[in-house]
């Protein structure tokens, strides 16, 4: 095009000019070629300029995949990741990620639910811990208390303060149950084994996994990766030492314990609690589950709904002193 630009700069003359033929036109274009390099395509170089591109891509596309899964947040970092609802291995020790190969250690993955609890420093300094709130049983509702002194006191009250109200007391290996009459009197009673074994496991339903972690019993447990009410989560099994079975459901994003199963077995009776667990807050450094829902043996038994919570606050030993009517 620049060629038959230039050719036309020339003057022009008065006469008409026969347009000449093709062969013509070549041939003088050809002679004139001193002045004016040629154009001649080099095709080694197209090829060299397309090798280089191709390799500029492969190795884009290399960098791009290596990298996203070299610092792919790990699932225990409380990024979740959609699994199937069957977990792609299992082991006693360790879990790994069918998404992206990374094993994970079972004291790892209790220690990182710790720090989302708070860090173990902070439950460790927990002494400890009055709720307040209301349960609802199947024959209706009742306020209730529950103070939990370390490490082996506790106190449940139904109706605080009201006639026909009851408490069921904790001290060591002595439990017993005080009713409040509508006289002002009251009857104290002690606890049968079951009984008191059943109030132990009350007291301590919330901390069951997270003792378990703060003590290191890593032993026996093993983990899965599981899909649980439309969440990717960790499923903890253990064998616990009276031969029954533990379940622990971790949420994979928060790693906050979402259901627990426990077995209790006293003598010859067995019963098996499962536990449901929501509205997580923080409260005095430590996170603390709002709402339990309890099923004995798959029927509901009742549901909480806590309304507050204290740590290490106003819980002393006294209020857990054994009465005069059993000692004697």
């Amino acid at each position: 095009m620049n060629r038959f630009h230039q050719e036309n700069s020339h003057p022009e003359s008065d006469q008409p000019q026969r347009p000449r033929a093709l062969r013509s036109f070549n041939d003088t274009s050809k002679n004139r070629g001193s002045s004016r390099p040629k154009f001649r395509p080099n095709f080694k170089v197209y090829l060299l300029i397309l090798v280089v591109i191709s390799l500029v891509f492969l190795v884009g596309m290399f960098t791009v995949l290596h990298y996203n899964g070299q610092y792919e947040v790990p699932p225990v970092s409380q990024k979740p990741v959609t699994s199937s609802s069957s977990s792609s291995s299992t082991s006693s020790s360790t879990f790994t990620s069918s998404s992206h190969s990374i094993q994970i250690k079972v004291p790892d993955l209790l220690n990182a639910h710790l720090n989302a609890l708070g860090g173990r420093q902070a439950l460790q300094d927990v002494r400890s811990v009055r709720y307040e709130g209301k349960v609802n049983f199947t024959s209706g509702q009742s306020d209730f208390q529950m103070l939990v002194l370390s490490p082996d006191k506790g106190m449940l009250v139904t109706n605080p303060g009201e006639a026909g109200g009851q408490k069921l007391m904790l001290n060591g290996d002595i439990a017993w149950r005080v009713i409040e009459q509508q006289d002002g009197s009251r009857e104290v009673l002690r606890l049968e084994d079951e009984s008191m074994e059943s109030l132990k496991w009350s007291l301590r339903v919330h901390n069951t996994l997270r003792h378990l972690a703060l003590e290191g019993q890593y032993s026996g447990l093993s983990v899965k990766e599981i899909e649980f009410m439309d969440k990717p989560c960790y499923e903890l099994t253990k064998k616990m030492p009276d031969g029954s079975d533990f379940l622990a459901i971790l949420e994979k994003e928060t790693l906050y314990l979402l259901k627990m199963m426990e077995t209790l077995r006293v003598g010859d009776a067995q019963n098996e609690f499962t536990i449901m667990f929501d509205d997580y807050r923080m409260v005095s450094g430590v996170v603390e589950p709002y709402q339990t829902t309890l099923y004995k043996n798959g029927d509901l038994d009742n549901e909480v709904e806590i309304g507050s919570i204290q740590v290490n606050s106003g819980v002393i030993s006294s209020l857990f002193q054994v009465p005069d009517e059993l000692l004697n």
